[in-house]
């Protein structure tokens, strides 16, 4: 039988005490086929038999309210019980004071037999000399297999006496000469209830007090009321985007439950989309996402329940400095240019520009630190005039920001700077005599192919060195800006920058190297000759 989420409301006086508990799940489920609020009564025979000396019907209503006590199988969807006890319990049986009929009260509703065969369809049906079904199911939901005979006192009119006759007789609790009435369990027709006198030809005590037989037991009138399952939506995520779109999540509603176990649905909305199964996955954007989970029994929807579900981005972007090449030398302006790519989007990039240490850089002025960079045709670009700087040897790398806020960073490229030429000067005299000081003289300049107008470049930060062009391993002098015979000096009049040199005796060729000042940069290199 398919397990439904059901609850019965009792509600049926037998001459006994009522009692309502709260319902649980179990084995035996109301009659299939019934809707919430539908009313019905159970039916059984005793598996164990009594006999029928007591005249007292609350002797008989105890009988079978005892036995369904003892009965341990649980009930599933009944409201109030969780297990046949504790429902209420008449004897379908007359006395000579009480007939079945009304000892059972008025069951409007269907009856059934508890493994959900139709016995009658309500009061009426029952007494209307025939049944639908056998009553052959005990309190224990096996079948009963005993003696055909049921204690029963009535006729099948619910009654005492023979149909249509004036006198009652055959009642349960006669005396040992009196008969008493039994119905076949059996037959469906009238015999069901209705089957024999047992008269006092029986024995020593009458057949009341020597044969014990079993009774037919009903329930007081029961209510279905389904009871809804449980929606879990699973515990609150947070995950890492993982595409342009968002992310995938998988959810998970396997917390969900139905207290009877039927099968479940499950249906997931969210604003703009929806799902079902158990543990789809499914695509969000970033942020936070309420998603709500209802459940279905196949009868009933579940309450809501809701997850929270938040997509955020805490990975860096990926960003590359594409120009310069390392170790390439930049002229003039150019730019400086970088690709980034993060799936929730790059908002900035800034370009680094530092002199080169041979780590991460050292600074220049603010004014190279997290320069902007502007987009353009899928890349980022900053225009810098190397101009600006002097010759030497520098690094560049970019920073990336994309839509979180989340910084990534390029590998640092090396580059130098060349814009500067040096232009030799030689003393006017070609007779340059061995063994004299002389002044030796050049000129820097920015070079015509970057500024044809080829202006002075004045520059304190230099470095001169001189060798014997036949032994470049000694440096024969080095010459810093200053004041000093051996210092250089800057003409700005005549765009000259000059130091004074003591050759040797000899006649000789001379190396002299221009640097940028500790940056080990040559900057350019003539040579000059001494003669006797």
């Amino acid at each position: 039988m398919k397990n439904q989420k059901r609850m019965l409301t009792l509600g049926f006086v037998c001459l006994a005490l009522i009692c309502c508990v709260n319902i649980t799940f179990g084995d035996i489920e109301p009659p299939p086929g019934l809707s919430s609020g539908d009313t019905f009564h159970w039916v059984f025979i005793t598996s164990t038999g009594r006999n029928a000396l007591s005249s007292n019907i609350d002797d008989y209503n105890q009988f079978v309210q005892a036995a369904a006590n003892a009965s341990s199988l649980p009930v599933t969807g009944v409201q109030g019980i969780i297990h046949l006890g504790q429902a209420n319990w008449c004897a379908i049986a007359t006395t000579k004071t009480v007939d079945a009929r009304d000892n059972i009260g008025d069951p409007s509703s269907p009856i059934f037999l508890l493994d959900g065969n139709l016995i009658a369809s309500d009061e009426a049906d029952l007494w209307d000399g025939s049944i639908n079904h056998i009553i052959n199911i005990t309190e224990l939901m096996t079948l009963y297999e005993g003696h055909p005979w049921v204690w029963t006192g009535s006729n099948s009119q619910g009654v005492a006496g023979v149909v249509n006759y004036p006198l009652r007789y055959c009642e349960l609790g006669g005396s040992w000469y009196e008969p008493i009435m039994t119905g076949y369990w059996t037959s469906t027709g009238g015999s069901w209830v209705s089957a024999q006198c047992m008269w006092a030809a029986f024995g020593s005590g009458g057949p009341s007090g020597r044969y014990l037989w079993p009774l037919y037991a009903i329930s007081e009138e029961l209510t279905v009321s389904f009871s809804p399952p449980v929606a879990n939506a699973g515990p609150d995520q947070t995950v890492e985007q993982d595409s342009y779109t968002g992310a995938s999540v998988t959810l998970d509603g396997s917390a969900s439950y139905d207290p009877d176990g039927d099968p479940l649905t499950y249906s997931w909305t969210w604003p703009g989309g929806s799902t079902s199964g158990v543990g789809p996955i499914i695509v969000l954007s970033p942020g936070t996402t309420t998603i709500t989970l209802v459940v279905n029994d196949g009868a009933l929807d579940s309450e809501p329940d809701t997850v929270d579900i938040t997509v955020e981005d805490t990975t860096p972007p990926d960003v590359e400095v594409i120009f310069p090449i390392g170790g390439e030398a930049l002229q003039d302006i150019v730019s400086l240019t970088a690709v980034a790519d993060d799936w929730s989007g790059i908002s900035d990039v800034y370009f680094y520009i530092r002199e080169d240490d041979g780590s991460s850089g050292i600074p220049i002025s603010t004014a190279y630190e997290n320069i902007p960079a502007t987009f353009a045709s899928g890349q980022w670009e900053y225009s810098f005039d190397t101009t600006e700087l002097p010759d030497g040897y520098y690094l560049v790398f970019a920073k990336a920001v994309d839509s979180s806020d989340n910084e990534g960073w390029s590998d640092i490229v090396p580059f130098s700077i060349r814009n500067w030429a040096v232009l030799e000067l030689l003393p006017s005299s070609k007779s340059n005599k061995a063994g004299r000081t002389m002044p030796v003289k050049f000129s820097l300049r920015i070079a015509e192919a970057i500024d044809p107008a080829i202006p002075f470049v004045h520059n304190a930060q230099l470095e001169i060195k001189i060798f014997d062009a036949s032994n470049l391993t000694t440096v024969l002098q080095t010459s810093v800006y200053g004041d000093t015979s051996k210092d250089y000096r800057i003409n700005d009049m005549e765009e000259l920058y000059i130091t004074n040199f003591k050759t040797h005796k000899q006649p000789a060729v001379y190396l002299v190297e221009i640097l940028r000042l500790n940056k080990n940069f040559l900057i350019g290199s003539f040579t000059f000759e001494t003669v006797k």
